[in-house]
């Protein structure tokens, strides 16, 4: 399942050895306004990295341009699938409720899978059954 979603109003702006504070840079340059580029919120890094969430698509542009023009580099959103397993589910439970219920929490559909998998032969939930549901998310 993928848990993170690419967000193209947010940005991880990493340090450099010139400007190891990004943040404090940021603020003294005019052009970055945080009210102009629409910042909602920042979270500054130990390592001096920050991370910006702002209103829209657009004015996240504009701080790239502005970040980029200053020497910073952003990190991209790298994303990887994931696997959700879900346990100690009421027998009586139905797929269409779990998968409403991951919808719900997540965001997102999830597929059931086709899998032989098993649990432990001592477990009591093996073989597999309703109660113990492996779900794979993808959002094509």
């Amino acid at each position: 399942m993928k848990i993170r979603k690419a967000d193209p109003a947010t940005i991880l702006l990493l340090p450099n050895t010139e400007n190891p504070n990004i943040l404090q840079k940021l603020q003294n340059m005019p052009k970055a306004d945080p009210r102009a580029l629409g910042v909602k919120w920042h979270i500054q890094f130990p390592s001096g990295a920050v991370l910006v969430k702002c209103n829209n698509e657009e004015q996240a542009n504009k701080l790239r341009e502005i970040a980029c023009s200053s020497g910073f580099q952003e990190k991209k959103q790298t994303f990887k699938q994931l696997e959700l397993q879900i346990y100690n589910v009421p027998i009586t439970t139905t797929s269409e409720q779990i998968a409403e219920d991951v919808e719900k929490h997540f965001g997102e559909r999830p597929q059931e899978e086709n899998s032989s998998r098993t649990a432990h032969p001592t477990s009591p939930m093996s073989p597999l059954r309703p109660s113990h549901a492996l779900w794979n998310c993808n959002k094509n």
